[in-house]
């Protein structure tokens, strides 16, 4: 059938229709969101995954990634697998303070700085009076790990980890010989490989060394043991506090279950890894000591 002029006029019209008009481009940059390093190990380098598919329905990272290379023996950092980190432990680095060590594990460094024993600045806080107060903060540096993120003064984590270590020194202290008096130990973390809390202990005990408090003993901490990146996919953390002569644990916290046979073996190689710890600190105190009295006789 024919059809119409006016029917071919309406049947041909969206064919010579202009076409819509472009959208100028506009000239604000469009702003794009980096993944941060712990959400690209957590989702396995694809930062495509949502936050629950990365850290899973507790909020901890799936355990996806094997510890050790089953093909060459080591792990993640080059280490064996009952391999210690490297330990370097320095006394004196800061000028203003009673005492002061740097205390490195491996890529993990800390700085910690003891002042005291001092008047008490708030009488409140002292609930013995025939003791030493003992304080402690515990603080992060911003640049510490590869997460950017500003955590702010006084978080849980924070308050938590220097409620351990103060109470892991107050263990070793010998609080009763400076009654009325206040010890204060600052810690911070300048770079972050895992194992935090165990250099943390390591660096107070050369700080309060370094400052001639009196200690029943030297407190050593070892983690049986994770780096930032098999932290951050989720394996379990065991970190002990040991008092090598007294043979007496002080600390012992776990981030994960552990069956009955593995714990045990995990627990004596956290309580070896505190002796070695300790004989290192000994020589660190034994190398200062000798460099002062070379001073003093020159």
């Amino acid at each position: 059938m024919p059809l119409s002029p006016r029917r071919l006029t309406a049947s041909l019209a969206p064919l010579h229709s202009p076409p819509p008009p472009r959208q100028p481009p506009s000239s604000a940059p469009q702003k794009t969101r980096r993944a941060t390093t712990h959400e690209l190990i957590a989702g396995g380098g694809n930062p495509s995954l949502s936050r629950q598919q990365r850290l899973g329905e507790r909020g901890r990272a799936p355990p996806a990634m094997e510890y050790v290379n089953p093909l060459t023996g080591f792990r993640v950092d080059g280490r064996r697998p009952n391999e210690m980190r490297q330990l370097k432990g320095e006394v004196g680095v800061v000028a203003r303070a009673d005492g002061s060590a740097l205390f490195e594990m491996g890529n993990t460094r800390v700085i910690a700085a003891v002042y005291g024993p001092r008047e008490v600045q708030n009488k409140g806080q002292q609930v013995n009076s025939k003791d030493a107060l003992v304080r402690c903060e515990y603080r992060m540096a911003d640049f510490s790990t590869g997460d950017r993120r500003r955590k702010p003064k006084g978080d849980r984590r924070s308050t938590e980890i220097s409620l351990v270590i103060r109470q892991t020194m107050e263990a070793s202290i010998l609080t009763h010989l400076m009654p009325r008096s206040q010890i204060d130990i600052f810690v911070q973390v300048l770079q972050a490989d895992g194992g935090t809390r165990a250099a943390c202990i390591n660096a107070a005990t050369l700080a309060l060394a370094d400052a001639g408090i009196p200690m029943r003993d030297i407190v050593t901490s070892c983690s049986a043991d994770l780096n930032y990146i098999e932290d951050s996919a989720g394996g379990p953390d065991v970190t002990v506090g040991f008092l090598t002569k007294m043979d007496k644990v002080t600390l012992l916290q776990m981030d994960a279950k552990l069956p009955m046979d593995t714990f045990e073996t995990v627990m004596d190689l956290a309580i070896e890894g505190c002796k070695a710890i300790a004989n290192y600190i000994r020589e660190v105190l034994l190398e200062n000591t000798r460099r002062l009295e070379c001073q003093r006789d020159h």
